[in-house]
């Protein structure tokens, strides 16, 4: 069996109170505060994004269950919000928050041996990438 490294890649990071002024991004302090298990990298290219199709939050499909649907609306609102807070994620509502992100787990010759695309507001399946992990 191969050691495993676990990597993170965000499209962008808010300046935190550690950056030196608002051209400079908080990476470093986004990886000590919420992501411990790793490196976190920046893909200013969104080259990771694009392999996991460039999907987007709002669509027009999205808007319309929206619209058909508001109460339903609200509490995935709602419910996304009660996670932030009690995963005490801090942050604010500036960038491109439209872009969706996933998870890859890739073998050291570069294979996916697994993706998931993101669903926002639904939890990641946690086992399937346990599982996939295993098989490094």
């Amino acid at each position: 069996t191969s050691s495993a490294n676990l990597v993170g890649i965000v499209k962008e990071v808010a300046p935190t109170t550690q950056a030196a002024n608002d051209t400079v991004l908080g990476v470093g302090a986004f990886e000590t505060d919420y992501f411990t298990g790793g490196r976190l990298f920046l893909d200013d290219a969104r080259v990771f994004y694009e392999f996991l199709g460039n999907r987007k939050l709002v669509t027009l499909a999205s808007a319309a269950r929206a619209l058909f649907n508001p109460l339903g609306f609200y509490r995935g609102v709602r419910d996304v919000g009660r996670r932030i807070q009690d995963k005490k994620i801090d942050g604010n509502l500036v960038g491109e928050g439209n872009l969706q992100g996933g998870i890859l787990v890739v073998d050291a010759k570069g294979n996916v041996l697994y993706a998931y695309q993101e669903e926002t507001g639904s939890p990641i399946p946690a086992d399937d990438i346990a599982a996939a992990i295993r098989r490094l």
